[in-house]
C-alpha cells in the first residue's frame, strides 16, 4: 500500500530538476505539479482507509501501481506539452 511512495520520488525529482534550472521553466513546474497532486491524492487515499504506512508481504504489486500512476502521469503531462506547442495561437518558445 505505497504506491504513492513513486509519483512523491518522482516530484521530488523534477523539484531538484527544476530548482537548478537557470530560469523557470513552465512544463516542469506543471509536471511537478501533476506530480505532487499524484502523491497527496495517494496520500490521503490510505490515510483515508487507514494504510498510510501498511506494507504487505509481497509490495511488489504496490510498487508497480505506483509505476503505472506515474507513467500516465508523464504520458498526460507529454500530451499537454505536445498540444501546448501545437497550438499557433499559444505559441511561446
Amino acid at each position: 500500500m505505497v504506491c504513492y511512495l513513486v509519483p512523491t520520488a518522482c516530484m521530488i525529482g523534477v523539484y531538484l530538476l527544476e530548482k537548478h534550472q537557470k530560469q523557470r521553466n513552465p512544463r516542469l513546474n506543471l509536471l511537478f505539479l501533476m506530480l505532487l497532486g499524484g502523491a497527496i491524492f495517494g496520500v490521503v487515499d490510505h490515510a483515508w482507509n487507514g494504510e498510510l504506512l501498511n506494507i504487505g508481504a509481497d509490495p511488489v504489486p504496490d510498487i508497480l501501481l505506483g509505476v503505472a500512476i506515474t507513467l500516465t502521469t508523464f504520458a498526460i503531462w507529454a500530451a499537454i506539452t505536445i498540444f501546448d506547442r501545437i497550438d499557433p495561437a499559444r505559441a511561446e518558445d
